[in-house]
């Protein structure tokens, strides 16, 4: 070996880590614990590093050079003085930033979870309103019309047979088929649609539309616009109630439909040129009237 030291020039050292630096090409590091066991200086804590290099020639040499521990390690406390610092500064201000946006995220969630609960509670309530609506109609008027045909078939029985016979049983054709259009539009989803209006002009008009002779019906309407809020929806029930009794039971040729605003008041009138008609009387079985008279030919009071 070569060594700054004269009396340790040309001696012969087992290679140990510097046989490890020749063999791989890379730098090898120990730690030595008491300086006085090794070639260099008698010092504790050194670090004793192997450094391989070739010379011009291609000859393989190490370098070993020793440093003092402590060197390295105010080295390195001094990089975690000035690191540590910006590190715990940076942690701190990246939480700054994401604690704001975390907050707003977890709001945005849980107002969407309050959202989605809302849908569905009016999901459940929208269905229920639908199931009721679907009854009101069949019991204002599927089952009452059915009610009426049963009556009249019972008045064509006690009847001889004649035209005013003939004219109940066309009659009663003709309610059954439109009871079954209407049966038809309900299950499919039509009905809803006449509810879509804004105003009740246009729903009148558009209900009108549907009926099997809408040219029966006349309609005199406000040139006002009235919103379709719950009691003129009510007010449009009745009228379209009416106007389908008067075609259905009193065989009416001309219908006419009045809406008039008086005093901030809705006045709706229906007028028909139908007949009226009485209770069907008592039969000898003991059979009551179901409330809807079959529509025999006396006129209607007025």
């Amino acid at each position: 070996m070569w060594s700054t030291a004269p009396a340790k020039r040309g001696s012969v050292v087992p290679l140990g880590g510097a046989q490890v630096a020749l063999d791989t090409g890379e730098p090898v590091v120990e730690k030595l614990l008491d300086g006085r066991d090794s070639e260099g200086p008698a010092l504790p804590n050194l670090y004793e590093v192997y450094l391989p290099f070739t010379d011009a020639t291609g000859e393989k040499y190490v370098l070993e050079v020793y440093k003092p521990v402590l060197e390295y390690d105010e080295i390195r406390s001094g990089l975690l003085r000035d690191w540590l610092l910006v590190s715990v500064l940076g942690v701190l201000f990246l939480g700054a930033i994401t604690l704001p946006l975390s907050l707003r995220l977890a709001r945005a969630v849980g107002e969407a979870e309050r959202d989605r609960a809302l849908y569905a509670d009016r999901a459940l309530r929208a269905r229920a309103e639908e199931h009721q609506r679907i009854a009101e109609v069949l019991h204002e008027r599927t089952v009452q019309d059915l009610a009426a045909v049963r009556l009249m078939l019972d008045t064509i029985r006690d009847l001889p047979a004649s035209e005013e016979a003939e004219r109940v049983l066309e009659q009663t054709s003709d309610m059954l088929d439109l009871d079954v259009r209407e049966l038809r539009v309900l299950l499919t989803g039509g009905e809803g649609t006449e509810w879509q209006a804004d105003d009740l002009a246009t729903a009148l008009r558009g209900w009108v539309d549907t009926l099997p002779d809408p040219e029966l019906v006349s309609c005199d309407l406000p040139a006002e616009l009235i919103s379709m809020d719950p009691q003129v929806v009510l007010a449009f029930r009745i009228i379209k109630e009416a106007v389908r009794n008067a075609i259905k039971h009193a065989d009416a040729t001309t219908v006419r439909v009045r809406v008039r605003l008086a005093g901030g008041d809705l006045i709706g009138e229906v007028v028909d040129d139908g007949r009226g008609s009485t209770p069907a009387p008592r039969r000898d079985s003991g059979r009551a009237s179901s409330g809807m008279p079959p529509p025999l030919p006396l006129e209607r009071s007025r």
